[in-house]
């Protein structure tokens, strides 16, 4: 090393591989863990998405089995999305249509 013109002295660097790999395996665990931990919630989230998505299937599918069981006071709530409302409003109109068709069939 020198300051200036005047050398000070020698500085000799080295490289110990040994300890950089057992480093870097380290790292690579802490953002393996990391990334595993991210996708569990990543799972969790898309499942809540999913269950909330699909909550009105299962009142749907409630009523239309009252319907196939006889249960022609059966009807399906109303709900926010439009497809869903119309099938709801459908679901009204299917009973009074199933009781004027069984009133003429026994005619």
């Amino acid at each position: 090393m020198s300051f200036g013109k005047e050398a000070h002295g020698e500085a000799v660097a080295s490289i110990d591989r040994q300890s950089l790999i057992g480093q870097s395996w380290r790292e690579t665990s802490r953002l393996a863990v990391i990334m595993a931990v991210a996708l569990v919630g990543l799972c969790v989230l898309v499942y809540a998405a999913l269950a909330d998505a699909l909550r009105p299937t299962r009142a749907i599918r409630g009523g239309l089995e009252r319907l196939a069981a006889g249960d022609l006071s059966a009807r399906l709530p109303p709900f926010d999305l439009a497809e869903l409302r119309q099938l709801a409003m459908c679901s009204t109109t299917w009973p009074v249509a199933l009781r004027r068709r069984s009133r003429n069939a026994k005619r």
